[in-house]
């Protein structure tokens, strides 16, 4: 498997909540010299996604900009409404674990988080195909 359809198995298997599963080599079919480094990756993901607030992010801050506080409060409680968090953390995810768009997806992660996304690239780039 190359590292982008690793990414994209490790994104399953948080979705359905088996992120622990990248440790069992089995399960996950990366190098061995690249274990530790999906394990950092899955742990930046699991975090970003789990805390997710759009309300957080710097989409919304450019969304909201320029608008009254009551604008921005009640666009921040809409969104924090469960289902709207739920497609939210979908969403980041999705973008997370596609090779193609997590550089993107430091738009859509809590501001607090851009640590945790810079984490993230460095593991991926260090990372080799299985």
């Amino acid at each position: 498997m190359n590292k982008e359809q690793l990414l994209r198995l490790l994104g399953s298997l948080i979705r359905v909540s088996d992120g622990e599963l990248v440790e069992n080599k089995s399960c996950f079919p990366c190098p061995e010299r690249d274990r530790e480094k999906y394990i950092v990756v899955r742990d930046c993901i699991q975090k970003m996604v789990a805390e997710a607030d759009i309300s957080r992010s710097d989409s919304f801050q450019d969304e909201t900009a320029g608008k009254s506080e009551e604008y921005s409060a009640m666009k921040a409680r809409i969104l924090g409404a469960p289902t709207k968090r739920a497609e939210h953390r979908s969403m980041l995810l999705s973008k997370l674990t596609d090779i193609g768009a997590v550089d993107k997806a430091g738009y859509f992660i809590n501001a607090e988080h851009r640590g945790l996304h810079n984490e993230l690239i460095r593991a991926l780039s260090e990372c080799h195909d299985a």
